[in-house]
């Protein structure tokens, strides 16, 4: 028996309300993480090369060392997909740094290891053009705790990147000698 004044229907008016308050209230409680993972979507670069996929590859590990970075892992996502049976186009991830740079960070952020070394994505598309993807350093400023402006102590590892695909230019000209179009393309 239902005390007077109450009937089903607001008893289920009630419940709606409740529901409706309680996912209010996990929407605001998620809504930092949901802007992180927007922000660090947004954060990645992709640079068109101007050389083939093994090219690039040779190009940035080559680039990488003569500039003081380790290549410490080469992950051939192609090679792991061939031994399951399947096809991919050409990816590697090149996982490189300097713990001469890295190691501070860390000594000032302990949890920022999980950021490090950094990585680079080289990949081939279906049209048979190469690409370079990377996250861009100031994206990692104040990720686990690292203090404001450490992060940009790896920029210097984007300069390096760009500095491997760009193609060469001819003597007196800064038109590179293999493409109408100059530097790189940034899609």
């Amino acid at each position: 028996m239902r005390p007077s004044g109450l009937s089903f229907r607001t008893d289920r008016m009630l419940i709606a309300l409740l529901l409706l308050m309680f996912l209010l209230l996990l929407l605001l409680l998620l809504f930092p993480f949901m802007g992180a993972a927007f922000a660090e979507e947004n954060s990645s670069v992709k640079l068109l090369s101007h050389f083939s996929f093994n090219e690039t590859l040779n190009r940035v590990r080559s680039t990488l060392s003569a500039n003081g970075m380790t290549v410490f892992v080469v992950i051939d996502h192609q090679a792991a997909a061939r031994a399951v049976g399947l096809e991919m186009t050409p990816t590697t991830v090149l996982v490189y740094g300097n713990p001469g740079v890295g190691t501070p960070l860390m000594h000032a952020a302990p949890d920022f290891a999980l950021e490090l070394p950094l990585r680079v994505l080289i990949r081939e598309d279906d049209n048979g053009n190469t690409w370079l993807v990377y996250d861009e350093a100031a994206s990692l400023d104040g990720r686990h705790g690292l203090p404001a402006g450490m992060a940009g102590r790896l920029s210097a590892a984007e300069g390096i990147l760009e500095m491997a695909i760009q193609a060469p230019t001819r003597r007196g000209s800064s038109v590179p000698s293999d493409s109408p179009s100059q530097g790189a393309f940034h899609e």
